[in-house]
């Protein structure tokens, strides 16, 4: 796990609560501090996961956003067919008609993490641009190969899974995108793990805050329509 301050991080009360939580279900939890030269090179937060390499090498490394509550195990067998059909180091889709690769993605952490990708990392494009373009540019240069952008009725192409439940306080009523709806939290509160977290400080007061915007939204027969949720 990588943040930003290690030592605060592991003092606060919360995520205390958190990593004995993922104790539970790991059996041990590593903490590290995002390297320093990683946020000279950009103020973007949501850009450092592309720009470190794991300090555990496991056979699979899974790279997605910090919001996203995982519900199921990513080592999807969807995920391994879509790299095996590619003959890429990694599972993920180019989004239609841009230059990016989606934020969410699995990869063979030995196969992916070479010289030639740690070199791209190292020039990749870090000015005030989307965090997926930089994960494009870094791909890209680095000899993986990308994924096909067209046959969009293809099932492999367009398959992203999350594996979770993205718990944004940035979707929602008025906001760019909507939240999830009631069906996805029917399985997310099925998870055991969930209960725990409900009683984890603030963690319980962020996730009644966005059902309280689900409901809303479901109530309103809301939907993505003119760049906001309405």
């Amino acid at each position: 796990m990588v943040v930003d301050n290690r030592t605060s991080f592991i003092l606060n009360r919360d995520p205390k609560e958190w990593i004995l939580l993922l104790q539970e279900v790991l059996g041990s939890v590593c903490v590290r501090n995002v390297h320093s030269q990683t946020r000279k090179r950009t103020s973007n937060s949501q850009t450092h996961r592309f720009l470190e390499v794991p300090s555990v090498y496991a056979e699979y490394t899974y790279i997605a956003d910090i919001d996203i509550f995982i519900t199921e195990s990513v080592l999807d067998k969807r995920r391994l067919k879509q790299m095996a059909t590619f003959n890429l180091p990694y599972s993920n889709i180019i989004r239609p008609g841009k230059a990016r690769l989606t934020g969410v993605m699995l990869v063979r952490t030995r196969n992916f993490f070479t010289p030639a990708y740690k070199k791209a990392q190292d020039t990749a494009i870090t000015g005030p641009v989307p965090d997926e373009m930089v994960l494009y540019d870094i791909v890209s240069r680095s000899g993986h190969g990308l994924p096909p952008a067209t046959n969009m009725s293809d099932p492999l192409v367009v398959y992203r899974p999350t594996h979770g439940l993205h718990l944004s306080l940035n979707r929602g009523p008025g906001k760019p995108m909507c939240q999830w709806g009631l069906a996805a939290w029917c399985g997310f509160l099925a998870v055991r793990q969930v209960g725990d977290m409900l009683c984890a400080g603030s963690s319980g007061v962020i996730i009644t805050r966005i059902f309280d915007m689900v409901i809303k939204q479901e109530r309103g027969n809301m939907t993505h329509k003119g760049g906001t949720c309405s």
